[in-house]
C-alpha cells in the first residue's frame, strides 16, 4: 500500500512539472504572437500613412495656378475645386495603432500637410526604413512617424518641424510612410 501512495505522489509531481513546462511554452507563444501583431500594425501604419501622404500630394498638385493643401481630411475624399469632384483618398483610414479614425493633423498656415498617429507607444521598428523615412528611426513614439507631403524632405529638427495639431509631441519624420516605389 505504501508503494502505491509513493507511486501516486511521483505521478502527481510529474504532472505538475508537465503543466509548468506547458505554461512556460504558452507564455512564450503568447508573447511572440503579441509582438507579431504589433509588427503587423506597424506595417499597416506605414501603408496607411503613405496613403494619406500621397492623397495630400495629389490634392496639392491637382490645381492649376496656386497650389494649396486641404483644410480637412474630408477634402481628400471629395475635392470640389474641379467641375467634376476628384477623389484623392477612398476613405479616412483608422489609425492601426489606436483603432480609431482620428489622427494628429500636421498643419502649415491652417492647411493640412500631413498626419501622424496619436499613439505614444514606442515603435518596435527602429531601422531599415527607406531613405524617405530615415528620420522615423529616431522617433520615440508612433506619433513621431510624421507622414508629411513636402516638395523637399525635411530633417528631424524641432525648430523647423511644424507642431502637431491637438497636442501630441513634436517628433521626427520626413514625409512618407510605407516603403513603396519612390514617387511624389
Amino acid at each position: 500500500m505504501k508503494r502505491a501512495i509513493r507511486s501516486a505522489g511521483f505521478t502527481y509531481i510529474g504532472l505538475l512539472f508537465f503543466v509548468f513546462l506547458a505554461g512556460i511554452g504558452l507564455s512564450i507563444a503568447g508573447f511572440s504572437w503579441h509582438m507579431e501583431m504589433r509588427r503587423e500594425r506597424e506595417r499597416e501604419l506605414l501603408f496607411v500613412g503613405d496613403q494619406f501622404r500621397r492623397a495630400i500630394a495629389s490634392y496639392h498638385g491637382s490645381t492649376t495656378g496656386k497650389e494649396q493643401y486641404p483644410q480637412s481630411l474630408e477634402d481628400l475624399l471629395e475635392d470640389r475645386r474641379h467641375p467634376n469632384p476628384v477623389r484623392h483618398l477612398r476613405q479616412i483610414y483608422r489609425d492601426p495603432m489606436t483603432g480609431v479614425a482620428e489622427w494628429n493633423l500636421i498643419k502649415e498656415q491652417e492647411r493640412i500637410i500631413g498626419v501622424s498617429s496619436k499613439s505614444e507607444d514606442k515603435p518596435i521598428k527602429a531601422a531599415g526604413f527607406a531613405e524617405r523615412y530615415q528620420d522615423f528611426a529616431i522617433a520615440t513614439s508612433y506619433a513621431g512617424w510624421r507622414f508629411i507631403h513636402r516638395k523637399t524632405p525635411i530633417k528631424a529638427d524641432p525648430a523647423t518641424n511644424p507642431p502637431l495639431e491637438g497636442g501630441g509631441g513634436g517628433g521626427a519624420g520626413t514625409g512618407g510612410g510605407a516603403e513603396p516605389d519612390g514617387e511624389q
